[in-house]
Formats: C-alpha cells, structure tokens, sequence
C-alpha cells in the first residue's frame, strides 16, 4: 500500500511512495486546486456538488463536472494510481484507500499537543514543520483563506509558547507580545538601550498598522530602561 504525504505549507507538493509531484510537474491549475482542496477537507472527502461550487462557481454545471474529471485523470496519471481520485456515490475522495499524511493537518495536530497539552517537543516540532503559509500563491481562493489564517495564528502561538519571539514579530510585526518578549530579554541582559529600540519600533508599528499605542506592560518595560 503506497503511502501518500501532502504538503500544503509553503507550496504544494505530493509525494506516492517516492515518487513526487507538484504544481510544475502537472502543469494545470485544476489538479493543483482539487488535490489540495480535498486534502484540507475530513477525511479528503467532500460532496461532489460542493467540490464544484468550491473550484467553479461561475462555470456551467456542465463545463464544471468537465473540468473536475478532467483534474482527476491528471491527477490518476501523474501519481500513477488510478484511486488517488474517486468519484462516486455523489462524493469526490482523494486516495481514500490509502494512509495519507498532509502536513497542514499534523501542524494542527502537534500545537494542540503541544501549546494546548503541554508539551514542549511538539511546539518545536510544530515550528520546524511550518515551512510558509498554506497554499501562499493561491491567495485568491476563498476557500482557502480561513485555513490560511487559523493555521497562521496557530503557528504563532507555537512560536510564543517556545519564546521565539523574534521569529514572531518577523511574522507579524503587531504582534506585541513578542516585541514584549524581546524587551524583556533585552532588559535581562542589561541592553536598555535595545529596549528602548524596541519600545519605539513597536510604537511605530501599532500607530501605523492598527492606529494604537502599546500596552501599559511595554510602557512600564520602556521606563524601566529609560
């Protein structure tokens, strides 16, 4: 039995027992979106009429059932499995006989273990496996965007769990906790001139961004090296 891993992080990519696929290889669009849209549903299965409305809203019913069994046979022949899709009962699978692993999915699952359960190998885990965003060239697809951004804030509460706050604030410059987080360390190490820095960038960002000052906790790390 082939064993299938689905990247979703940074770019997608898919790998059948050794032999890997991506979005180049393919060469269409459709393939790309249908694999990745199934791989981030339950179970890599959804209704038929849903994967349509999802992928081709403005097409014709007929245009769209088209183009779904087209993707599907190129997906069939690139991978090289005649199940890596299966159309039937009125649902659309992917390698639904087969032990699949989709990155985006165990991301989930180790900051649960690790931010919500405690453990701190599973933060780190979970931090070396976020390689970009989900599916970042593909931000114009709706479907998409909410996986997007609860895979974004889970990542950066891996990152604040494991006090990689530089790391945090390069992946959101209004994250205050970890211009705090820094402040801190600075303040630790005696660089109050860092603090202060720091203190003055974070001001910069939250008045630019989101039209607000920082927290009484940076302030009161800010006079503290003053």
């Amino acid at each position: 039995m082939a064993h299938v891993r689905v990247g979703l992080l940074g770019g997608f990519g898919l790998d059948v027992d050794g032999v890997t696929v991506t979005a180049e290889s393919l060469g269409r669009r459709d393939p790309v979106r249908l694999a990745a849209y199934l791989a981030l549903a339950r179970d890599r299965r959804v209704h038929r009429e849903q994967v349509l409305e999802a992928l081709w809203p403005d097409a014709p019913p007929g245009s769209a059932q088209n183009r779904l069994h087209k993707a599907a046979h190129f997906l069939r022949r690139a991978t090289g499995d005649a199940d890596a899709v299966v159309l039937s009962g009125g649902t659309v699978a992917l390698f639904p006989h087969r032990q699949v692993d989709v990155d985006s999915a165990e991301l989930a699952r180790l900051v649960r273990a690790g931010v919500d359960g405690g453990d701190p190998d599973a933060v780190h885990r979970a931090i070396a496996l976020y390689r970009g965003d989900l599916l970042p060239f593909d931000v114009d697809e709706d479907w998409a965007l909410l996986p997007r951004q609860h895979l974004r804030l889970r990542f950066r509460e891996a990152l604040r769990a494991a006090g990689e706050f530089a790391r945090l604030v390069e992946v959101d410059p209004t994250d205050e906790d970890g211009h705090v987080g820094l402040m801190r360390r600075m303040l630790l190490d005696g660089d109050r001139g860092g603090v202060i820095r720091q203190f003055e960038l974070l001001t910069r960002v939250l008045d630019d961004e989101l039209g607000v000052g920082p927290s009484a906790e940076a302030r009161a790390l800010r006079d503290r090296a003053a």
